[in-house]
């Protein structure tokens, strides 16, 4: 009854699809002939070079210095953005590089079905983190109007939509993705204590620090789930006595 109840809201994300794909594809057919279609560009660009340097040239210690994140030492060229972006975008990348062995275009990483590639993965993270937004207010029991027009003015009216469609390679999606899937089990966890919760959170926040670990900050959002300090105790005191979970939990999250 209650999916019935807020079967508006998949409307919502269905057309944020839809208008994304469509601006993606308006965006291409508007580009020169000659002119290159570009998704991996400026800081996404630092990002996504694990995978060219990982698959395509096969050396990471190489990578091309710039003024700003790819560094000299004696050694090799350190590359300071964080790898999490990359690691994310890997699947996309795979469909990118059998795209171009079937369209016959350059395997350099960056041709069309690269781009296309990481332009649908941004894609896909939007969709993932709207989903588990979605997912997360209707758990808090929040009317289904205020849950379609969250979702609607979170993407048209935030640099959601910029970071969707215009730079898919920065970190910023895939932030988003990963916090939102956070903030959903981490208020589950708060109403009811489960292992499997606990170690989808360990994996998550393993995942956003890789991907840029000042995002770590999306902890003391946890203490907001709990209707009192006295529940936040009682569920501290409850983990304590989970010893083997809670370690295994922190042993996940330093293992990624």
């Amino acid at each position: 009854m209650k999916q019935l109840l807020y079967n508006s809201s998949f409307f919502v994300l269905l057309f944020i699809a839809l208008v994304s794909v469509t601006l993606v594809f308006c965006d291409w057919m508007k580009r020169a002939p000659n002119e290159t279609f570009i998704k991996i560009d400026g800081d996404g660009k630092d990002y996504y070079s694990y995978l060219t340097s990982a698959f395509i040239t096969k050396d990471l210690a190489h990578l091309k210095p710039d003024n700003n994140f790819v560094v000299e030492t004696p050694t090799g060229n350190i590359n300071l953005h964080p790898v999490g972006v990359a690691v994310l975008q890997l699947p996309f990348f795979g469909l990118g590089y059998v795209g171009a062995l079937l369209s016959q275009q350059p395997l350099d990483g960056y041709s069309l079905p690269f781009q296309l590639a990481i332009g649908f993965a941004a894609l896909f993270y939007a969709i993932i983190g709207f989903l588990f937004i979605y997912k997360t207010l209707v758990n808090l029991q929040f009317q289904k109007n205020v849950v379609f027009w969250s979702l609607f003015c979170l993407f048209f009216g935030t640099t959601l939509l910029h970071y969707t469609i215009t730079e898919p390679s920065m970190s910023h999606i895939y932030s988003f993705a990963l916090i939102s899937a956070f903030i959903y089990y981490a208020q589950k966890l708060s109403q009811q204590f489960s292992s499997r919760d606990l170690y989808l959170l360990a994996i998550l926040l393993g995942l956003i620090i890789l991907v840029r670990p000042v995002n770590a900050i999306v902890l003391l959002v946890i203490p907001f789930f709990y209707k009192s300090v006295s529940d936040l105790k009682h569920q501290l005191k409850l983990l304590v006595t989970q010893k083997k979970q809670l370690l295994l939990a922190v042993v996940i999250t330093l293992a990624i």
